[in-house]
């Protein structure tokens, strides 16, 4: 099986992890796997591509050029938009793998202009209900959207449950985006506070400072650190909760499975993909109001046995979960193959792409 990815892993990001985790998926299966940049590595992540077997391409925009038949995957990175109105699908067939919950205006220009990839992959069903429509109405049949998880190495995060402490620690990771954020998440975390019979304090990893003008000032009580600036696993392990809340709609955040495989309890918004990562509240705890987040909240922070109970069934459950059916990689793997066969079975040159 030969694969082409156009960009490259990384540290930060959920198309970034979920690339590298893919990447060490497919090589464990014996897959030929060129990489090209775009348009360039950071870092010791050539290194560390190299080192699993892959082959890395450098090229541009203009010079990018793939062997026909071959598929070309993308995860989440607008250059594929770039250079698709220059590839014939019928040569060149192109898989999307998206992470938003909507069509971006490069996509749709695209999309208008007649270049559709040959194949999207979307990770959850939420995500493949929500976007599917908009991409059949471009002209995108059924049979050309997929639903694939996304690949993740359980053995690459040791589970280390937190052991409560003086202190309650609610944290929470993303990007320093307004969107990702609740208006009113200080008031809310302040409430759990006041009510929490522990200490709170707030760490924030993907802070900006041009997040105040939406939320507001972080109180005395909160840390707040930019993107990166932390090794996001350390980070992990200091935490009592993780809490993801905001107004931007979730696909399938990657956040969500590292904090599982860890054993970091997650209450999170009852929308997207999170009931699916969730099984429906069974793995975390799914709050649809801020009074259910500062219940939820306030409950993991009561050391009582009964709440302490229920905390570590929900995480050890979780663990099990990404175990299992959360990170099947064999069975990832042959939806892949039979996505790959498929695309370049109605390439001009099929023989070259499939082994």
């Amino acid at each position: 099986m030969r694969i082409h990815v156009l960009g490259f892993p990384g540290e930060v990001g959920g198309a970034s992890t979920e690339l590298w985790h893919t990447l060490l998926m497919w090589r464990a299966t014996g897959a030929d796997v060129t990489v090209t940049p775009t348009w360039s590595t950071k870092g010791p992540w050539r290194n560390r591509v190299e080192s699993i077997g892959c082959r890395v391409v450098e090229a541009n925009s203009k010079s990018f050029a793939p062997v026909p038949g071959v598929p070309i995957v993308t995860f989440c990175n607008s250059q594929l938009f770039a250079v698709i109105k220059r590839l014939d699908q019928s040569l060149y067939p192109c898989v999307w793998v998206p992470c938003m919950n909507y069509l971006t205006d490069r996509e749709i220009r695209r999309y208008d202009q007649g270049h559709l990839p040959a194949a999207v992959v979307c990770q959850s069903d939420f995500q493949l209900a929500t976007i599917g429509p908009d991409l059949r109405s471009h002209g995108m049949r059924r049979d050309q959207l997929y639903r694939i998880r996304g690949a993740f190495d359980v053995s690459a995060y040791p589970f280390r449950p937190k052991e409560p402490s003086r202190e309650f620690i609610v944290g929470r990771i993303s990007r320093a985006d307004s969107k990702k954020f609740r208006p009113d998440l200080w008031q809310v975390l302040d409430r759990v506070r006041q009510q929490s019979d522990r200490p709170l304090r707030v760490r924030i990893l993907g802070w900006h400072k041009r997040l105040a003008k939406s939320i507001g000032e972080p109180p005395a009580w909160a840390e707040c650190h930019e993107p990166g600036s932390l090794n996001a696993y350390d980070f992990m392990r200091s935490l009592d909760v993780l809490y993801q809340s905001g107004e931007c709609t979730e696909n399938w955040p990657r956040v969500g499975l590292e904090a599982m495989a860890n054993g970091t309890p997650l209450v999170v918004d009852n929308q997207g993909g999170w009931p699916e990562i969730l099984d429906g509240g069974r793995l975390g705890y799914l709050v649809g109001s801020a009074d259910e987040a500062v219940d939820a909240l306030t409950g993991l922070a009561d050391r009582s046995t009964p709440c302490n109970l229920d905390r570590l069934q929900t995480i050890h459950r979780a663990r099990q979960a990404m175990e299992s059916r959360l990170s099947s990689n064999h069975e990832l793997w042959q939806q892949w193959v039979s996505l790959f066969r498929e695309v370049s079975s109605h390439a001009k040159q099929p023989a070259e792409a499939v082994a």
